[in-house]
């Protein structure tokens, strides 16, 4: 056939239903109007979209392509310059802008929702910031759910650079200050989830605090005492059971994780090497588990992890720490993703199909 625009709909849709990562849906949908079309009906089927490891660039680097030392030429997206991405939901982006603003973004159609003045959370730290060196306030951004103009209900947590937690809803004019009680020690926050309205935080000392919105306090209530936190630790829903996991790390990257679920029988928090054939996706983005099972390119029982240490040596041979963490096996496996190891950041992403069309 010399028009490759007029092949039928019903054969298009068998080439689509061959591309599993979103890489693949991009260029098909970049071929002509005609297969586009084809595209934006297809998109709207129930199909496993996989994370993908967008960088600050824009490049967009699929699963399927992560062992590979010299993937293919990437497909890129449109980012603000002189910016850094700090979270991650459902293809929506928190992007922390050098002149101190943040907002919310779609990066494939453009919208955008914009966050209250980081005004407050400067004030806090005007100890401990300085605007002419590379320390960013923000360390880390959640989503509670996909922001939406019709409605109020999206909230945006920020854990700052000293382990602070301030919140906002979406429309918010400032930013709310989560305190903990007094006989409570003091220690940083390293995540936090939504789960049910709630906000679920993870406190360095290996406590875990909840917060209803509903309520007009806005102090922190102890819920449970872990026992097992490090520096960089995480809370992940995976299935029905809520996971610790935490993670080590050298001034060169990452070295291990540890999982940690509750027994629930002596209610007492257990060190565990299988999570049911699941992977999970650590990084700026809010922590996602997926099951493994029936996706050939991904691992069940593995970690794949992504995260710019801040601090991290100058000789280490890659500002990005990214990587594959064997569970089972406690092997790592870090990536050296070719030419993206100058990137200043990448996080793990999962657009929409519908989006891209």
């Amino acid at each position: 056939m010399s028009n490759w625009s007029e092949l039928s709909q019903d054969i298009l849709l068998i080439v689509l239903e061959k591309l599993d990562n979103v890489c693949d849906y991009i260029r098909f949908c970049g071929v002509c109007s005609a297969w586009r079309s084809v595209g934006k009906t297809d998109s709207h089927r129930v199909r496993h979209q996989l994370p993908c490891l967008l960088f600050s660039s824009g490049r967009i680097l699929p699963i399927n392509q992560l062992p590979n030392p010299h993937p293919l030429k990437l497909p890129a997206i449109s980012l603000p310059q002189d910016s850094v991405c700090r979270g991650s939901y459902r293809g929506w982006l928190a992007i922390l802008n050098r002149d101190m603003t943040m907002h919310l973004q779609n990066p494939i159609s453009g919208q955008r929702f914009a966050l209250p003045p980081l005004t407050t959370l400067l004030y806090h730290h005007r100890r401990h910031y300085h605007h002419d060196t590379a320390t960013w306030p923000v360390r880390k951004a959640i989503l509670s759910s996909e922001p939406d103009s019709s409605s109020s209900t999206c909230f945006v947590s920020v854990i700052c650079c000293q382990g602070d937690l301030f919140y906002c809803k979406l429309g918010d004019s400032t930013w709310t200050h989560l305190t903990l009680p007094n006989f409570v020690e003091d220690g940083g926050f390293t995540d936090v989830i939504y789960h049910m309205g709630q906000l679920l935080a993870l406190q360095s000392t290996g406590t875990i605090f909840t917060f209803d919105f509903t309520s007009s306090c806005t102090r922190l209530i102890e819920l449970d005492r872990v026992g097992y936190s490090w520096n960089h630790s995480y809370m992940v829903h995976c299935g029905d059971e809520l996971l610790i996991v935490c993670r080590c790390t050298t001034c060169y990257g990452t070295t291990e994780f540890e999982v940690h679920k509750q027994d629930y029988t002596t209610k007492q928090w257990r060190k565990v090497k299988d999570i049911g054939g699941y992977a999970l996706f650590l990084g700026y983005n809010r922590s996602l588990a997926m099951l493994a099972t029936g996706l050939k390119d991904l691992k069940p029982n593995h970690i794949y992890f992504s995260y710019k240490l801040e601090w991290q040596s100058q000789r280490s041979p890659s500002e990005n720490d990214v990587g594959m963490y064997d569970l089972g096996q406690s092997k790592l496996k870090p990536l050296c993703l070719n030419g993206n190891t100058a990137e200043k950041t990448s996080i793990w992403w999962v657009p929409k199909l519908q989006w891209i069309c």
